[in-house]
């Protein structure tokens, strides 16, 4: 069932991400692993960091593969903070690399670590009559 889990995360990325032909935007709420396949006891691949802004392509509502269409050692540079950065291992690979929407540890609060910056709205002007919004 697990495996099953996994190839459908996999395939729901990729579909996102020939419909959708750009990746979506996330800011990294909580610090997490890197992991290199959508399961939580999959081997980690680095970190991203709070306050960094993550691009990537939903797999499930529990999983994010991150976009690798651009320099792994650029990933980060998008933030002060340099969220991402590569393990020494990726610097010259091309994989795939997933991050949780939520924590994986085994409790009961499982903390969101991801926030999607691309659903949000925002009132550009408002008047008693309407509202007009942006995103």
């Amino acid at each position: 069932k697990a495996l099953a889990t996994k190839d459908n995360v996999k395939k729901g990325s990729r579909l996102a991400e020939s419909c959708l032909g750009q990746p979506l935007s996330y800011e990294v709420v909580c610090a997490c692993h890197i992991y290199s396949e959508p399961v939580p006891g999959a081997s980690t691949d680095g970190m991203v960091a709070k306050g960094s802004t993550l691009l990537g392509f939903p797999g499930s509502v529990a999983w994010i593969r991150v976009h690798s269409g651009e320099d792994e050692d650029d990933i980060g540079d998008r933030s002060e903070s340099h969220g991402i950065g590569p393990a020494p291992s990726l610097q010259h690979h091309r994989r795939e690399r997933w991050v949780p929407v939520r924590s994986q540890e085994a409790c009961v609060n499982r903390e969101l670590i991801l926030r999607s910056m691309w659903a949000e709205l925002r009132a550009t002007k408002t008047t008693p009559e309407s509202i007009e919004v942006s995103w």
